[in-house]
């Protein structure tokens, strides 16, 4: 069995010749289904919810020829942070 996205990922490299023609534009890979590359993130994204609805995974992927890692020294957690205003502009004292 394979893991979250994988099926995905192999999909993607497999078709990765036939992707360069589609260079900048962003593919949207649900299981084996490629529809087609999209001009922006957000217009896969759209229209792979359009096709497989919020209950199927899929991906969403720049086609680059070169991936460029990304670098990230370390985790940071986002958390909530309460502050103590004591008047109406809220700056701290």
């Amino acid at each position: 069995m394979m893991n979250d996205l994988q099926t995905e990922m192999k999909i993607y490299q497999r078709l990765f010749p036939q992707l360069l023609q589609d260079h900048g534009r962003f593919a949207a890979i649900a299981g084996t289904e490629f529809p087609g590359g999209r001009d922006t993130f957000r217009d896969a994204l759209k229209a792979r919810y359009r096709a497989c609805g919020l209950s199927r995974r899929f991906m969403v992927k720049e086609i680059k020829l070169v991936e460029k890692p990304l670098w990230i020294t370390r985790l940071v957690v986002p958390h909530a942070i309460s502050y103590r205003t004591d008047n109406a502009r809220g700056t701290d004292r």
